[in-house]
């Protein structure tokens, strides 16, 4: 989050530089400057940088980052394919895509539903690896002791015990004890921390009033750390577009690995509409590759003033939703939104608010999601006791089951097709009435596709569409009659 201040609730779901300093500007590097080519990804980019720290190897190699000093990890307990365990299942995995039960944008959690924990923590990073959930969050300097990247573990996400600051030392690039958003991922053996910090010398430079904010990556052996930032430059750093910030690592269903994040268009040395950015990390999730991809910018009024914390997640359905955080982190009107995506590369459409204040939520924002290999989690961020420090607000962190909270909803959507009014078209597995017709929803429950018929829908049944906008092609939804545990 620009700021880098948000609180964490996390709710289980069962369905975020060599010559950096010289004189008063800091020299930074631009994550556009990347291969174009599979000829050109020969050099070890990171960030638009080459690394002289590590030799060059090839795209689809494992192997560390540069500088961390981390021994060549071989393939073991989660190397090259092969995923780490999780709470519920041996072959669960942190970070990755394959859902239980399918994401439906219309339906959302509700505060009144989870567990909260007595302890602050703000930006919520969780991941579960041999049935151990690990929460890492952001710094609490100023807020208390200067701790980088606060870590705590629990085998039931309900009871948290502390380990300690999971990044000790910051990369020579960045300022201590400014760090927030972290985002964790454990790739071929090892575990790798991207997280956000200040630029070295960019807080005292009149040039940059809130300094310059850049995306930094540390590597460690285990989930515990420490992790280990050798580099002396940023991981990302979008200086045109006024740094980049809230990196979230993903793991697809083909094993691909992604980065997502905001650049920080909207810092007050640019001044500029924030963006969100998605890049290709290779195999061991050390470099980039190809060019970023700009998905989402803030173009809504209830997005301002900026849209951040972006976070990938690909449902049982195979539908791939982008989940992102709007509006101002320090207040009640800090939303989530929701996207739903063709590839990581985009295009992405917004599909509009999917937390807002309310039902138990103040402020909800700084979404990201995760699965053990049989029950799916959500981290969010929300207020407690005020919304925002200047109210007395707290972060505390809670979990609970989507399945508890959530019902099996299919929502499909044709994109090709946009009807006027409040009138939708089914697809061919709903035509038993009106083969090819219109056909539009009553409020009512079904238990099946098959009970259907059963509803005596007339062709070009006119009802409104169960509260969505007519922007929106709904052309078929279906809820089971109770919710599965």
């Amino acid at each position: 989050m620009s700021a880098g201040m948000k609180l964490g609730v996390v709710l289980a779901l069962a369905l975020g530089l060599s010559g950096c300093a010289t004189q008063n500007k800091p020299m930074l590097l631009d994550a556009s400057a990347v291969p174009t080519t599979e000829a050109d990804v020969g050099e070890d980019v990171i960030g638009g940088k080459t690394a002289t720290s590590q030799a060059v190897v090839d795209e689809e190699e494992d192997q560390t980052h540069s500088g961390e000093g981390l021994e060549q990890k071989d393939e073991g307990e989660f190397g090259g394919e092969e995923t780490p365990e999780g709470l519920g299942d041996e072959g669960g995995e942190e970070k990755t895509a394959g859902t239980r039960n399918p994401l439906n944008p219309e339906e959302a959690p509700q505060g009144e539903e989870f567990s909260f924990t007595p302890f602050e923590a703000r930006d919520p990073e969780l991941v579960i690896h041999q049935g151990v959930g690990y929460l890492y969050t952001t710094n609490i300097f100023p807020f208390g002791p200067p701790i980088n990247v606060p870590l705590w573990k629990s085998t039931d996400l309900s009871n948290w015990d502390p380990v300690g600051d999971a990044l000790e030392k910051v990369g020579s690039w960045a300022e201590d004890s400014w760090t927030w958003a972290p985002g964790v991922i454990g790739v071929g053996g090892q575990w790798l921390l991207f997280y956000t910090a200040r630029v070295l010398g960019t807080t005292t430079d009149s040039a940059y009033p809130a300094g310059v904010q850049c995306i930094g990556l540390a590597v460690a052996s285990v989930p515990t750390g420490p992790f280990v930032d050798g580099d002396s430059s940023p991981f990302i750093c979008q200086e045109s577009l006024g740094g980049s910030i809230d990196p979230s690592p993903f793991r697809d269903d083909d094993g691909s690995l992604w980065l997502t994040w905001k650049a920080d268009t909207n810092a007050p040395h640019v001044n500029g509409t924030a963006c969100i950015y998605a890049q290709r990390l290779n195999s061991s999730a050390v470099r980039l590759l190809g060019e970023s991809t700009n998905l989402l910018c803030r173009d809504q009024d209830w997005e301002w003033p900026l849209i951040e914390n972006p976070d990938f997640f690909r449902d049982s359905e195979g539908d791939l939703w982008l989940s992102y955080s709007a509006g101002w982190w320090d207040s009640a009107s800090y939303s989530t939104g929701i996207a739903s995506c063709e590839r990581p590369m985009g295009p992405c459409q917004k599909e509009g608010q999917w937390l807002t204040t309310g039902d138990g939520l103040v402020g909800p924002g700084g979404v990201t999601f995760v699965t053990d290999g049989e029950d799916d989690y959500v981290v969010v961020c929300s207020w407690s006791g005020g919304a925002g420090f200047g109210e007395g607000g707290t972060g505390v962190t809670g979990v609970v089951q989507l399945a508890r909270v959530i019902k099996h909803v299919r929502s499909q959507r044709e994109t090709t097709t946009t009807l006027e009014g409040e009138c939708y078209t089914a697809p061919p597995e709903f035509t038993e009435v009106g083969e090819g017709r219109e056909i539009d929803w009553v409020p009512q429950r079904v238990d099946s596709i098959a009970s259907l018929p059963t509803l005596s829908l007339q062709p070009s049944t006119r009802v409104a569409p169960l509260g969505l906008t007519t922007t929106t092609t709904l052309v078929a939804r279906f809820e089971p009659l109770s919710p599965a545990l």
